[in-house]
């Protein structure tokens, strides 16, 4: 009679042992459980996140609308066609953020492109080089002269804007048309609006 041996007993024995069985797949749910939950927690912050951006991207984007529309209604105000060009010219040179187009264009300003600009006849809209002006936002200058930028409102420091006008003094039906850029930087945003002015 053959007899069994011992040791392959032990093997057979040892595999149909299933103490510890439940401590193990245990762990392996608590460490998918564990994954599962980082993987939530981080898609939770990157929502909170865009979220905020977007949520500083409107504030920023309504500032600087608001601070145009603060501009245009100086523009409108002043560029009347009752208003002569040289009272407005002392208008310009006295407010803070408002500049004589004429300035950029007798100085060979790099903020003011180059082309066949007839002073008392073409519009401006598109002669103001706003990326030149908004990369030298806290530099700008006219000659050597800084240029002072407008805050929107005592409680609004980071909103900022500068007008370049243009005054026509040929004909007194046109008032004269202005362009306005707008920044807003609060907590930390960047919005930049350009806006054409007038009755072109």
């Amino acid at each position: 009679m053959r007899k069994n041996n011992p040791k392959h007993t032990n093997v057979a024995a040892s595999l149909q042992n299933e103490n510890g069985s439940t401590l193990v797949v245990t762990l392996i749910v608590l460490i998918l459980v564990t994954f599962m939950g980082i993987a939530g927690v981080n898609t939770a912050v990157t929502d909170l996140q865009i979220t905020r951006n977007y949520r500083i991207h409107k504030e920023n984007l309504a500032l600087a609308d608001a601070a145009v529309n603060h501009a245009a209604v100086w523009v409108d105000d002043n560029l009347g066609s009752d208003v002569l060009s040289s009272v407005m010219a002392d208008l310009v040179e006295n407010k803070d953020g408002f500049y004589d187009v004429v300035d950029l264009w007798d100085s060979d300003s790099k903020y003011f492109k180059e082309s066949d600009w007839n002073r008392n006849l073409s519009p401006i809209w598109n002669q103001i080089d706003v990326d030149a002006v908004v990369a030298d936002w806290d530099t700008l200058e006219i000659d050597g002269i800084p240029i002072t930028r407008a805050s929107f409102s005592s409680d609004e420091p980071d909103t900022e804007y500068v007008a370049f006008v243009c005054i026509y003094s040929t004909d007194e039906d046109l008032p004269g048309e202005a362009v306005v850029i707008a920044r807003s930087r609060k907590n930390g945003g960047n919005v930049t609006i350009e806006a054409g002015i007038g009755n072109r």
